[in-house]
């Protein structure tokens, strides 16, 4: 079943995104398991590993959503 699925181009959704890319990320640099217990710090630092790294693998860079929609 693993080696099928490997194979298998799953569309990427909002919660495959914070499941195997930013929760990896988050475990490595912080141990912590939900988000909900990350500070602003922890956050920006998250997302700015993230980002270099879709930026140099992909090219895709994503400014950091705010709440004025800047």
């Amino acid at each position: 079943m693993v080696a099928v699925l490997q194979a298998a181009e799953i569309p990427w959704t909002e919660h495959s995104v914070k499941t195997e890319i930013w929760g990896k990320v988050m475990k490595a640099i912080t141990d912590k398991t939900s988000t909900t217990d990350l500070d602003r710090a922890e956050v920006s630092e998250i997302y700015d590993i993230v980002n270099r790294h879709l930026a140099s693998k992909f090219g895709v860079m994503l400014s950091f959503p705010n709440r004025f929609g800047d």
